[in-house]
């Protein structure tokens, strides 16, 4: 510690209690939340079609994966983000035709409107999955397309 924050401390220290009381308690990660008490909807494969590799509809319902991007399909950008569009849908395709799939809605939307949500497919959490394979990243704040580089 320098000398002067250790004499400023001391000078003034009702300063130093007023700005810590005054900082906000710090953000929610982002991601996925974690609701326990949130009852799931459960769904066959059979009731699902998937449109992109994180938008997906459960009868006439449109809902979004929360916490993931994935590359698009129908208006990307380059033709490297299209074929890993198709590849991102196909991979999802795959993990929703597992066995009982269940969706926990977490109250938000996308800026679109979509309801987002977690999917639990098999007993295994979908959006994990798409990332952990390379199907999609986890959302940040980074507006760049990553899906237009040569693989």
């Amino acid at each position: 510690m320098t000398a002067f924050r250790t004499h400023f401390l001391r000078l003034c220290p009702a300063l130093v209690a007023a700005l810590f009381v005054a900082l906000p308690a710090p953000a929610a990660p982002q991601g996925i939340p974690q609701d326990t008490k949130a009852i799931p909807e459960t769904v066959t494969p059979q009731q699902i079609s998937v449109l992109t590799g994180g938008v997906f509809r459960v009868g006439e319902e449109r809902l979004m994966i929360s916490g993931m991007r994935a590359p698009r399909v129908a208006r990307a950008q380059c033709f490297y983000e299209k074929r890993r569009g198709r590849a991102s849908q196909r991979a999802l395709k795959r993990l929703l035709s597992r066995g009982p799939i269940e969706i926990f809605r977490t109250g938000a939307s996308s800026v679109s409107g979509v309801p987002l949500v977690r999917v639990v497919a098999a007993g295994q959490d979908v959006r994990a999955r798409m990332i952990a394979t390379g199907y999609g990243r986890p959302r940040g704040t980074a507006r760049s397309n990553p899906w237009c580089v040569r693989p």
